[in-house]
């Protein structure tokens, strides 16, 4: 793992417990949930163990882009302010 990956995941990675205040992400998050019971209700245990696994994979896929994402904007950032100390 390199610096920038190991700052996000063990420093100043965005928690949940910050996105609580926006209304829009609760909402979305209620939403998912109550989706998520109902199809548990409803699904056969082949099919929840599919959905499951889709969720899964989709979770590490979302992990693995925020990691990116964080990682560019970091080098983007150190960039720009060793640019600006240039001029």
């Amino acid at each position: 793992m390199d610096v920038i990956e190991n700052m996000y995941k063990n420093s100043i990675q965005a928690s949940e417990r910050n996105m609580r205040k926006d209304k829009h992400y609760k909402k979305a998050k209620n939403q998912s949930k109550q989706c998520y019971e109902w199809l548990c209700k409803n699904l056969s245990p082949k099919e929840l163990e599919k959905l499951n696994k889709l969720i899964k994979c989709y979770d590490t896929k979302i992990k693995r882009k925020n990691v990116y994402c964080f990682k560019t904007g970091f080098k983007t950032g150190v960039a720009v302010a060793l640019k600006s100390l240039e001029e």
